[in-house]
């Protein structure tokens, strides 16, 4: 019964992603602020000598390394799929959800479906850099993880009710392990791929930036350990941080598109200069940068006034993320000591409750005490009483 459930499902569902898939491997769609990035080859040649800051020498390995999730086995990427690769995924996925009961089974696997694009699209930047078509992928690769944590996120109440602390934990943990990597990965895409496509790029991220800060703030209130919770903190003030960065990015990246689309020479110079700074606050995040800066001072003492320009750029860069984290730190330290208070306080009123309680109890005690000596005081009075009525009348009685 459930091989003609499949195979029915596989004959509805191919036609439809078919037509997707052919739809993600098509050109991408022509981006019209790149047509102001008309650079001269000179600048073309210069751009690309930013990329690589240590001269004669290949770009660094990466000083961040992608993450494993907790108890979820995610697919090895090993090459780049092919167009039939990417449709029989596709394929794969949308019967995977359907034949998934529950709706935090669901999200998991929409989380793990999430992390495996992310990775094809970083193979992408590893293994084709300068192949167009494989950076169209990319760019799609990066729309369908945002397209699955969409999902994750609006049904975020449906799968977070009634699911085991268990659970719990280890879905918010995944999800923040996720959006890491996916920071990181699009941090590499960014730095790696040709000009147009890393326009494309960057607001992409720019995009998936709101999403991603709703379904983390979402999680952060939720039923998990101490220590989750500050790695979900740590993460979120790192993607916002970042996402700042593109955003501000794009927006001056614009300004300078349209000046030069209206002939302002000046915009062009300051353009490239845009583009050199993101590419080392890139490269910052990305590689062994003290490395890079230890070649660079040694080519400015010896008189390189290139390499001392793109020494301060380093340093302006480093001194601006520093602060930034600093006062991300600041931001996590003051939201701890907050719960931390509200606990105390929390803890101190029901201590209050117990000794309120406890010393009204005392005072009970001491008035049913003092009540009981008065009942007592009132027996003596009495007993003397009678004992002289007695007294009194075996006196009267001998005197008849």
């Amino acid at each position: 019964m459930v091989l003609p459930v499949l195979c029915l499902s596989l004959i509805l569902v191919a036609p439809v992603r078919a037509e997707e898939v052919a739809s993600d491997t098509a050109s991408a769609a022509t981006i019209d602020e790149a047509t102001a990035d008309n650079l001269t080859a000179t600048d073309v040649e210069a751009d690309e000598e930013i990329v690589n800051l240590a001269s004669g020498g290949s770009l660094d390995e990466a000083v961040t390394e992608i993450e494993d999730f907790d108890g979820t086995e995610v697919d090895e990427i090993e090459k780049i799929p092919s167009n039939f690769g990417l449709w029989w995924r596709s394929v794969r996925e949308t019967l995977t959800l359907t034949f998934t009961w529950g709706e935090m089974n669901k999200a998991e696997k929409a989380l793990k479906f999430a992390e495996e694009r992310m990775r094809i699209a970083q193979m992408i930047a590893e293994k084709a850099p300068d192949d167009t078509k494989a950076q169209e992928k990319a760019q799609k690769m990066i729309e369908k993880a945002q397209k699955f944590m969409e999902k994750v996120e609006t049904k975020k109440d449906k799968w977070s009710e009634g699911a085991s602390q268990e659970k719990m934990e280890k879905m918010v943990k995944n999800i923040a392990i996720h959006q890491s990597n996916s920071d990181m990965i699009l941090d590499e895409l960014e730095k790696e791929l040709a000009e147009g496509d890393t326009t494309a790029i960057s607001e992409l991220r720019e995009k998936g930036a709101g999403s991603c800060s709703r379904l983390l703030n979402a999680v952060a209130n939720e039923n998990i350990s101490a220590e989750t919770k500050e790695h979900l903190e740590e993460v979120k003030a790192r993607i916002e941080e970042h996402a700042t960065e593109v955003a501000e990015y794009n927006m001056e990246r614009k300004t300078l598109q349209e000046k030069v689309r209206n002939g302002e020479e000046s915009a062009k110079a300051d353009l490239q200069a845009l583009k050199e700074e993101r590419q080392t606050q890139l490269q910052i995040r990305t590689e062994n940068v003290e490395q890079i800066k230890t070649q660079l001072e040694e080519q400015a003492a010896a008189g390189d006034i290139k390499a001392e320009k793109k020494l301060e750029i380093i340093n302006r860069v480093q001194e601006n993320q520093k602060q930034t984290e600093e006062a991300a730190k600041e931001s996590i330290q003051t939201q701890s000591q907050v719960q931390t208070q509200t606990q105390v306080q929390t803890t101190t009123g029901k201590n209050n409750d117990q000794s309120d309680n406890g010393s009204n109890s005392a005072a009970r005690d001491e008035e049913v005490q003092a009540l009981g000596e008065k009942i007592q005081a009132v027996l003596d009075e009495k007993n003397k009483v009678s004992e002289s009525a007695n007294v009194a009348n075996g006196a009267g009685a001998n005197k008849k």
